[in-house]
């Protein structure tokens, strides 16, 4: 079962029971490097980046997100599922991308990047819940490739 926390305590603190995406390595495993179709067609593009974090103003529904932490005492965790979400969050939290092509709800926004976007909604997206599941038994990469499989078909 998975553990409902918030953006930013996903992002800087949960270092034991969840993870700390800040100090380590996001790595999507071999089979998804590998994999054409996730390369080519998986990677979101910045619209689709925009409509995620535009999801977010509006309180919609995050996906659970999926890791592995094949050992604890490295810096660097693979991403079965969520990659895309974790990395977006990431990007406009590090103020990589302002925000554009926003609805007609939100267009005041566009053009903003993460830093300029007022208190309440900066602390709206930090503390934004998400649920993290993450993977503690040891398990073959055949096991979460047909996890991984199994999420995106």
């Amino acid at each position: 079962m998975g553990k409902v926390i918030n953006m930013k305590d996903a992002l800087e603190e949960c270092r034991i029971k969840v993870v700390n995406i800040w100090a380590k390595d996001l790595l999507l495993p071999e089979y998804q490097r590998l994999n054409k179709y996730f390369n080519d067609r998986r990677k979101w593009t910045r619209k689709q980046k925009n409509n995620f974090i535009e999801s977010l103003f509006f309180g919609l529904f995050v996906q659970q997100l999926f890791i592995y932490e094949p050992n604890k005492n490295e810096n660097e965790c693979f991403v079965v599922d969520g990659y895309n979400r974790i990395q977006t969050i990431r990007e406009f939290f590090n103020d990589e991308f302002p925000l554009e092509g926003l609805s007609e709800f939100n267009w005041r926004h566009n053009g903003k990047v993460f830093s300029r976007l007022n208190d309440t909604l900066k602390y709206k997206l930090e503390y934004y819940p998400i649920v993290i599941n993450k993977i503690v038994r040891r398990t073959s990469d055949n096991n979460l490739r047909s996890l991984y499989i199994n999420f995106n078909s």
